[in-house]
């Protein structure tokens, strides 16, 4: 009987599935393995699963960890090195491992400088305003930027030309390039203005610290003239009320002339105000304006002359002086870039300011840096983006006249305003385009990614018409040629039939490091705005 019994005992072991130490899983615990498939793949990439357990893959396939998981155990699967002229991201990397092989992780691999083909229609999602019925009405981004939950935020204006009606919209985009429908009205906020024939333009969009959307820009008055505006909205796209009046500031006759006020760009600086670069015109030109705002919208009147800085060019009195882009340094110094005239012609200014308005006097020459002729032409120069890169070093993005068309130009200046000598040629890079043109080339803005690689939105001139270009640059100025076609990528694909203009005016990177343009695209009737997603 005792015979018997162990082979009973022996067989229920068996029928429990429960096995002796040191036997088939080790111990009894059941492991799994870890896989999934690369697409894409141009190189060499390297994955890693808990940032230990490498894997190097040279060709699309299927993949497999060498080392099994415990069942319960976590596996989390990320990008250790890839090619130097990709970018590769993991989809459904991370999970629990439960009773079964893991083998549904996706790699997809694309070239840098290329549309991001999972946003929108192959990398571009195209706005054309439904509630216009007549045949010519252009929509267009001017700012781009993202929330924390990855949405997607662009402003710009929409115009008739029939009735001279231009509209300040604001646009809200899920990470797929779909209109977030929980935004204004069907992901569209509008603003008409006061009065017919008007202006209402959005140039800036940020999100403050309470998710609410700030909007920098210009709406034309009753009595006809432009004032700086501002307009704040609840993150379902309301006005706040508690902003302003009814949401909206509203700022008029900033240089003694009771004309035109313009704002072209703003932030909110690391003390929670805003600040807004723009112009004001003083009855003869324009005179640059610097105005800073508290939290609620009230002028900040610690700041220049009740909240305001003017500044006018001695000597210049044809175009005037105008902020085109705004930017806070590590000391909370306020960088602004843009132009001054000259009596002549326009050369591209930098001003830097201390936090009270006052210009920085260690800083070129009585705190404004003055740069004419980049281009060798002896004509306008301006300065329209404006970024601090990792090390503090101030970038500024623009145009210079050639003498028969526009180059595009990016500056490098030392914490003193000085040239840095050691970027591109004596301080600056210059980018003629292969066609004469009646623009030619322009930087409209720039930001620097987290590699310290420089980043130009704004458009190539073709003698048919701009094409939207994305530069990338090394620190030291030469093109990254890991990037689009030896460091640009161009975009041509107007949304109209005989597609003329295509132009990049803003950009953003978004929580995958991915790029977000803004900008237009025009045909023979009208032009759309704009929205391209990049690989970087």
């Amino acid at each position: 009987m005792k015979y018997a019994r162990t082979i009973l005992s022996g067989l229920l072991i068996v029928a429990l599935g429960i096995l002796p130490t040191g036997c088939g899983s080790g111990g009894g615990v059941p492991t799994f393995t870890v896989g999934g498939t690369v697409t894409g793949l141009d190189g060499t990439l390297v994955l890693q699963n808990n940032g230990k357990d490498s894997l190097t893959i040279t060709a699309d396939g299927t993949f497999t960890f060498a080392s099994p998981q415990a069942i319960g155990s976590t596996c989390s699967v990320t990008i250790a090195t890839q090619p130097p002229s990709q970018s590769c991201y993991v989809t459904n990397g991370s999970r629990t491992i439960s009773d079964a092989d893991v083998a549904d992780i996706e790699v997809h691999c694309y070239d840098s400088g290329t549309p991001d083909p999972t946003f929108g229609t192959a990398g571009v999602v195209v706005y054309d305003n439904p509630t216009q019925t007549l045949s010519y009405w252009d929509d267009w981004g001017c700012a781009i930027t993202t929330d924390t939950t990855g949405r997607i935020l662009v402003t710009g204006a929409s115009y008739e030309s029939h009735t001279l009606t231009e509209d300040m919209l604001a646009w809200r985009y899920n990470p797929d390039g779909s209109l977030d429908s929980s935004f204004g009205s069907g992901g569209v906020v509008t603003d008409l203005g006061e009065t017919a024939n008007t202006v209402n333009r959005g140039v800036s969009v940020t999100v403050d610290a309470n998710g609410r959307i700030v909007i920098m820009g210009t709406r034309r008055n009753f009595a006809g003239n432009l004032d700086l505006a501002l307009w704040r909205y609840n993150a379902n796209g309301v006005l706040d009320a508690s902003f302003g009046n009814g949401g909206i500031v509203i700022s008029d006759n900033a240089a003694g002339g009771n004309r035109d006020d313009a704002g072209y760009a703003g932030m909110i600086d690391s003390s929670g105000r805003i600040l807004v670069a723009g112009a004001s015109d003083n009855g003869s030109d324009r005179d640059l304006v610097v105005w800073r705002f508290r939290e609620d919208g009230t002028p900040d009147l610690t700041f220049g002359n009740g909240g305001v800085v003017v500044y006018d060019h001695a000597g210049g009195n044809l175009w005037g002086d105008q902020g085109v882009a705004i930017a806070e340094d590590a000391d909370g110094k306020i960088l602004v870039t843009g132009y001054v005239d000259n009596g002549s012609n326009n050369d591209m200014a930098l001003w830097r300011f201390n936090a009270d308005g006052s210009l920085d006097a260690s800083f070129g020459n009585s705190g404004v840096v003055v740069d004419d002729n980049a281009a060798g032409g002896n004509d306008n120069d301006a300065g329209l983006g404006c970024a601090l890169d990792l090390t503090g070093r101030i970038l500024v993005t623009g145009w210079s006249m050639n003498g028969h068309d526009g180059d595009m130009v990016l500056w490098a200046f030392n914490g003193d305003g000085s040239p840095d000598m050691t970027f591109g040629n004596a301080g600056k890079v210059v980018f003629a385009g292969p066609d004469a043109s009646l623009w030619g080339d322009i930087g409209n803005g720039l930001l620097v990614d987290a590699n310290g690689r420089i980043v130009v939105v704004g458009a190539i001139g073709r003698t048919s018409g701009p094409d939207m270009a994305v530069w990338r640059f090394n620190p030291d100025g030469t093109p990254d040629v890991t990037f689009g076609t030896g460091g640009v990528m161009v975009y041509d694909a107007a949304f109209d039939a005989g597609g003329i203009d295509d132009v990049g005016w803003a950009l953003t990177i978004d929580a995958d490091g991915k790029l977000l343009v803004t900008g237009y695209s025009r045909g023979v009737v009208s032009s759309d705005m704009v929205v391209w997603r990049v690989i970087p």
